[in-house]
């Protein structure tokens, strides 16, 4: 069973224009090793898992079962959370501030915090955090250096980048 939210546009556009772009990645990652194009490419699909936090229909409604599992797994909410949007569902609007929170907490798995957590530990499986000695791979660090340097490189690349208010990063 799905239960169905219907929310506006502003959440789930994809913006490339007239033509679909997919992931597109710089031609200079040719140059470098096959690790560093496939932590790039990890690091972007994590960005485009976006569409099933947000899979939309041709009604511009999204099903929030699967986003709320995932909420819960990320200790964002809490099984009473999950209930409340469940009953709620039908009557939630833009204006209800446990629905502006959600879509908060949506927006935040998906954005760098997220996707730069997903590369880094993409780099922990490889060894890059081991063996890596080029300046390419962000999070190429030892595993207890992750959160500090993840938000280091948000803090001083990104503006106006979500936070997340729950735990997003894998090493404690």
């Amino acid at each position: 069973e799905s239960y169905i939210i219907s929310t506006d546009k502003d959440f789930h556009d994809d913006e490339d224009g007239d033509v679909d772009l997919g992931i597109t990645l710089d031609i200079s990652l040719l140059q470098g090793k096959w690790y560093e194009l496939v932590n790039t490419l990890v690091h972007e699909l994590t960005h485009a898992a976006g569409a099933l936090y947000y899979p939309c229909d041709e009604t511009e409604s999204i099903y929030i079962n699967k986003s709320l599992e995932d909420l819960i797994k990320a200790e964002a909410i809490t099984e009473e959370d999950k209930q409340w949007y469940i009953d709620n569902s039908g009557n939630l609007s833009l204006e209800e501030p446990k629905w502006k929170e959600f879509l908060k907490k949506l927006g935040a798995i998906w954005g760098e915090y997220f996707a730069y957590q997903a590369d880094a530990d993409y780099n922990d499986s490889v060894g890059a955090d081991v063996y890596y000695d080029g300046e390419r791979l962000t999070t190429a660090v030892d595993g207890v250096n992750e959160k500090q340097t993840i938000e280091n490189h948000i803090q001083s690349s990104y503006e106006n980048e979500p936070v997340p208010d729950y735990k997003w990063w894998s090493y404690g």
